[in-house]
């Protein structure tokens, strides 16, 4: 299981031993621990989050977004180790999910965005609910639709997802209605793939 439930993690820690776990864990025992690790007091501890993490932006591509990508997560893991986590400690978890989701989400804007103007542009459409249509047009015969992915994004980020696979795979005509389900949205993806325009995979594009 490579990704964790990360988008319900309370911290920046948590949403990196949650997300992308292969990958997580590859650059801690093969960069985080040579390096150090959390071993020379917090200062080293500090820098070895930052190199380990500018790395990893540029593992996704040599391009400045990936590279500010890696210093945002840097940024607030060394705020967890430094004070975060303890300020928070005694918080209830949903606001705390919610403050990391926000700043997640803005780190995703960090690596998407192709230059810093667009950065911007995203960023203040993020923050602001009266510019809704400005940059994408949801038409009303896609609402339903992204209602219904909505829905199941949800379900698919929290625990539910583990409650209700367990009863679906209790019952035979639950895991063939989902044996069903996964042929026709594959089916679906492939001929929506071969309908658009080319998108080469994002790995060759370093």
């Amino acid at each position: 299981e490579n990704f964790d439930h990360p988008y319900g993690a309370a911290s920046f820690t948590e949403f990196w031993r949650r997300w992308h776990i292969s990958l997580s864990t590859w650059i801690r025992d093969y960069l985080y621990f040579p390096l150090g690790g959390s071993r020379g007091g917090a200062i080293r501890t500090c820098a070895n989050l930052w190199i380990c993490f500018l790395l990893s932006g540029l593992w996704h591509g040599a391009a400045w977004n990936f590279v500010l990508w890696g210093a945002w997560n840097g940024l607030f893991l060394m705020c967890d180790r430094l004070f975060w986590l303890r300020v928070s400690a005694g918080w209830p978890r949903l606001p705390r999910v919610g403050v990391t989701l926000l700043l997640i989400m803005a780190g995703w804007a960090i690596f998407r965005a192709p230059n810093l103007a667009t950065l911007g542009e995203i960023l203040w459409a993020m923050m602001s609910p009266g510019l809704a249509g400005t940059f994408i047009d949801v038409q009303a015969d896609q609402r339903a639709a992204i209602a219904i992915g909505f829905t199941g994004a949800l379900i698919a980020a929290t625990g539910m997802a583990r409650a209700l696979a367990a009863a679906v795979e209790a019952c035979a005509i639950g895991r063939a209605a989902v044996a069903a389900g996964v042929v026709l949205l594959g089916t679906v993806a492939v001929a929506k793939t071969v309908t658009v325009t080319f998108n080469p995979f994002l790995y060759f594009r370093f």
